[in-house]
């Protein structure tokens, strides 16, 4: 075997190495919830996106999967939605977005106050909210995390790709009227 050769099979072992860690980190920050196959996290939270996954196993195959897009400078749930998923379409799906491992109490408080804020500010969840929050029901709230929503404190619209303007001007009706009433 050639030294090009033996280098590809050392980073294919290294890959292989990583991601059944991963998948060991996974299982013991999950292993203290019932059902809950797993629970995860992008890397969006410091730009002020955060998108939440939480599955539980309902077959040998089967996931009921809640997700979560999280706006936590302004909407607070910006979207939301509960399906069932097979073990293999939600791996590939958390593996496609570099999702990590995150404890379901602290996404569970994540998710909360996310909704908590944006009402504040004058926002309602996505509608799917209610439903998809329904995994979570036996999942404790870490009440010892703390997070903090807008920018300093103060609400900050970022427009996504699929916002219209129409949907930008109603947003920034409503930050208006609650600038307003301060």
């Amino acid at each position: 075997m050639g030294n090009k050769e033996q280098n590809k099979q050392k980073k294919l072992a290294k890959k292989r190495a990583k991601a059944k860690a991963k998948k060991k980190s996974a299982m013991q920050v999950n292993s203290n919830y019932a059902n809950v196959y797993k629970c995860v996290i992008n890397d969006g939270m410091e730009a002020g996106m955060a998108s939440i996954l939480i599955a539980k196993q309902t077959g040998e195959n089967s996931l009921r999967v809640a997700g979560f897009v999280l706006d936590l400078y302004c909407l607070g749930i910006k979207n939301s939605f509960l399906a069932k998923w097979s073990i293999g379409d939600f791996e590939e799906a958390i593996a496609r977005q570099d999702y990590t491992p995150y404890l379901p109490a602290k996404a569970k408080k994540l998710v909360l106050d996310s909704e908590k804020y944006a009402r504040k500010v004058g926002f309602e969840p996505h509608k799917d909210y209610a439903k998809a929050l329904s995994l979570f029901k036996d999942v404790d709230i870490d009440e010892n995390q703390e997070f903090s929503f807008g920018q300093n404190g103060e609400p900050m619209l970022i427009q996504g790709p699929n916002d219209s303007e129409e949907k930008i001007k109603e947003i920034v009706s409503v930050l208006n009227q609650r600038l307003w009433e301060k």
